[in-house]
C-alpha cells in the first residue's frame, strides 16, 4: 500500500491523500486488503443493495443544528447551561469555521443561486457524546425573530431533544436559575415528578433559540423497553 496526493473533490486547489493498493507498490510495509467477496456472502450483499435496506446505509447520529444570532454568546449559553464544549476534529483542530462561502455548500443546502456566507461551530458534550452545530448566517439572512413557540403536542417537526440526567430535581433547580431559560410551564408549582408505575421523571424547558429540551431521569436508553 502507498499514498499519493490527488486533488480534493470538495475544495478546489487543495490535495488529499489517496491510498493505492497494488502488488506493484514496492514499500517496506505490507498490508492486507479485500479484493473480492466470498461466494456465500455475495447473494446477501446483492440482496441488501437491491432492496435499498436503509438500515445498513445509516451509520449514526451526527448533530443537531441550531441557528443563532451570535456564535460566541450561544457557546457561552450551551456551556453554562448544559456543559457543551467546542468540538475538535480527528486532527485535534477546533471545529470552528468562519465565513463559509463555498458554492458547493450553498448548492447542497438548496440555495440555487450558489451564494452563502455563514459561520459554523460544532460543540460536543463530553459526557453524552452529543454534537450541536451552531450556525450564524449573514447570507442569506432569514428572519431575526423566533417563530411562535410550538406546544409539546403540536403537529410538525421534532418537538424536543431529550437528554438523560442522573438527578432530575437537581438539574431542574439549576436550569430554573439560568438566564435565557423558560420552563415549559412557568407556574411555581411545575416540577419533575415520578411517573405512575415507572422509576422515571422528566421535565421540559426552552432555550433562547427556541429549542425545546427534555431532561429525563430513571431510564438508560440501552435498557429501554417501555415508554418511548
Amino acid at each position: 500500500m502507498a499514498f499519493e496526493q490527488d486533488p480534493r473533490d470538495t475544495e478546489k486547489g487543495q490535495n488529499k491523500d489517496d491510498s493505492i493498493c497494488s502488488e506493484l507498490v514496492n514499500r517496506r510495509r505490507r498490508v492486507r486488503y479485500c479484493t473480492a467477496i466470498a461466494p456465500q456472502s455475495k447473494p446477501i450483499l446483492l440482496a441488501r443493495v437491491k432492496a435499498h435496506d436503509m438500515q445498513h446505509f445509516i451509520l449514526g447520529m451526527l448533530h443537531i443544528n441550531i441557528i443563532v444570532d451570535d456564535i460566541a454568546k450561544a457557546c457561552d449559553f450551551y456551556y453554562r447551561s448544559l456543559g457543551f464544549e467546542i468540538a475538535k476534529d480527528p486532527q485535534g483542530q477546533l471545529m470552528d469555521y468562519k465565513n463559509v462561502s463555498m458554492r458547493s455548500f450553498a448548492l447542497d443546502a438548496g440555495l440555487s443561486n450558489g451564494k452563502v456566507d455563514v459561520d459554523v461551530r460544532f460543540l460536543k458534550h463530553p459526557q453524552a457524546g452529543m454534537y450541536l452545530e451552531l450556525m450564524r448566517y449573514r447570507e442569506p439572512q432569514g428572519s431575526q425573530q423566533l417563530p411562535p413557540q410550538a406546544k409539546i403536542y403540536d403537529l410538525g417537526g421534532p418537538r424536543h431533544v431529550a437528554m438523560e440526567v442522573s438527578n432530575c430535581n437537581e438539574v431542574f433547580n439549576y436550569l430554573k436559575q439560568q438566564a435565557g431559560i423558560t420552563m415549559i410551564n412557568p407556574s411555581d408549582d411545575y416540577h419533575p415528578d415520578k411517573l405512575d408505575g415507572f422509576p422515571i421523571s422528566f421535565f421540559y424547558w426552552i432555550d433562547p433559540y427556541g429549542v425545546q429540551w427534555e431532561m429525563e431521569e430513571g431510564r438508560q436508553m440501552s435498557l429501554s423497553r417501555t415508554i418511548i
